[in-house]
Order: C-alpha cells, then structure tokens, then sequence
C-alpha cells in the first residue's frame, strides 16, 4: 500500500504558510476530526451523539492531562466508534496491555469499526419522471406573497 496519512493539529495554523499544507490529509480541531480527553470520552452528556458523530468523522481519545500518565480506555472509546486512541508508553498498564493485545491479535494497525457503528448509507432512488411540465402549469397569484396554484 506504501501509504501515509498526515494529521496535524489546526489549532496550530503555522503549518498551513508552508509546503507541509500540501501534504496534509486531515486537521484536528475541525469538523472532520476533534480531539477529546479522555474525561470527555468517559463522561460525555450525549454518547448518542458521539457515536453518531463517528460514523462519519474521526475522533481521537487522548489521555487526561495529569502527571500520573494514567493511559484512557481504549475499549469505551471503540465502543462508542472512536476510531484512534491516544497512550502513554511510559506507563505500561492494563489499558496499554489491552489495547497492544487488540492490535497484535488483529494483525494489523488499523481495524475496520464493528458494522453497527458504521456510517448509515442513504440510499435514494431515482425519482419517477413527471408528466406534467410544472413550471408551464404555476400560476403565481401576484397579490399575496408565497401564494401559489396550480
């Protein structure tokens, strides 16, 4: 595949005045890809939205700011769709052990989301074909505005 996705932080504006902005895939902090703590992940007010949110954009779980090192739980944040999860290496605990299991036991890096928390396609059928030319059959009632008859 010999491929590289480049994610950069858009609160960080400096790299878009450089030839790095051309390389660039996907910024966080924008509307296709935000950065949550782990407190947000865990403590979030609507895991509806979340969810729904991840079906269609990205989200990245980072640890909480602390000087612990305390790495989050990978396993809350994929069940709610998250797709990238942030870990403090220096601190081998049973959130790290997990998540490098979950990895290793998949055999890969990257690992396709559970089919219930994939995007819903809209699937639209095309419509039938009209038969009457509408625009030859409105009469606009000039008198009362928005007022139409056909």
């Amino acid at each position: 595949m010999n491929k590289v996705i480049i994610i950069v932080d858009k609160s960080n504006p400096h790299f878009e005045d450089t030839p790095l902005k051309e390389l660039v895939n996907i910024c966080s902090n924008s509307v296709y890809m935000r950065a949550l703590r782990e407190y947000d992940v865990k403590n979030t007010p609507d895991f509806k939205e979340l969810t729904d949110f991840n079906r269609n954009y990205l989200t990245m779980a980072l640890p909480d700011v602390s000087a612990n090192n305390t790495n989050p739980s990978p396993a809350r944040a994929m069940s709610y769709g998250v797709q990238m999860t942030a870990m403090c290496y220096q601190n081998y605990d049973e959130q790290l052990d997990f998540y490098e299991t979950f990895f290793r036991d998949a055999g890969h890096a990257f690992v396709l989301k559970p089919e219930s928390l994939h995007a819903i396609p809209l699937n639209l059928t095309t419509p039938e074909e009209q038969t009457v030319n509408v625009n030859e059959s409105v009469v606009v009632d000039a008198g009362v505005a928005g007022t139409y008859s056909i």
